[in-house]
């Protein structure tokens, strides 16, 4: 893997700039309908198909290119490796802690004293590591201040083929049903999945849920 960038570069300050901008300026109802109406001009050759299957391909969209972002821009074998020694030393003070108590248990004020050093070299241990760790929990915040524009960009399409292209457009009134959740109209408040997540969203959040984990495995990215 090549060299990665540092976290506070020049690039990332004005992705971070550019994605809190993005963000904010979305809250504006005038921005979400340029924005879906500019989606839109892209993206039309898909408005032929049912809403579910725009929704199903946006998914698979934003997850292949918000996981290759994060797979070229965070160092997976570092981020694994602080896991596995996070791990380990969870593991050597719960054994620690155990044999503590114990000794304490038999009075045995020797071994409790020779425990409370290695007690303490472990704190410290912990405490150099969590050091170390701040820069791999940066890494996986920085590929959120990329994707951020483009996932919104593709939201914001879908929200508008929902309930602001022309009528003859919009796909407000398309039917689905859900295993267990059951049928819901897309563009209705009274098909709010647990009465305030839009049936749409909540198809669309299933489905990035689905396909995000097929494509972190498919491209080796993630912690586990």
């Amino acid at each position: 893997m090549g060299e990665e960038k540092p976290a506070g570069s020049l690039a990332d300050m004005i992705a971070m700039v550019v994605a809190m901008g993005f963000m904010f300026a979305y809250g504006r109802e005038d921005v979400r309908m340029g924005i879906g109406t500019g989606m839109n001009m892209i993206f039309s050759p898909l408005n032929a198909l049912p809403l579910h299957v725009i929704i199903l391909l946006m998914a698979l969209l934003t997850g292949f290119f918000s996981t290759a972002i994060r797979k070229y821009m965070v160092n997976w074998e570092e981020v694994r490796a602080n896991q596995n020694v996070s791990k380990d030393l969870q593991a050597r003070m719960r054994a620690l802690n155990k044999e503590f108590k114990e000794a304490q248990t038999d009075e045995n004020k020797h071994k409790v004293k020779k425990l409370e050093q290695k007690r303490a070299e472990l704190m410290k241990e912990q405490a150099e590591m969590m050091r170390g760790q701040s820069g791999a929990m940066m890494q996986q915040f920085r590929p959120m201040f990329y994707t951020m524009p483009v996932i919104l960009g593709i939201f914001g399409w879908m929200r508008y083929l929902v309930y602001l292209a022309p009528e003859g457009m919009r796909h407000a009134n398309e039917i689905m049903i859900l295993p267990i959740i059951g049928s819901g109209t897309f563009g209705s408040s009274a098909s709010d999945v647990f009465g305030f997540i839009p049936f749409w969203m909540f198809w669309y959040m299933l489905c990035s849920f689905l396909t995000g984990q097929i494509v972190n495995k498919v491209l080796n990215v993630g912690m586990s």
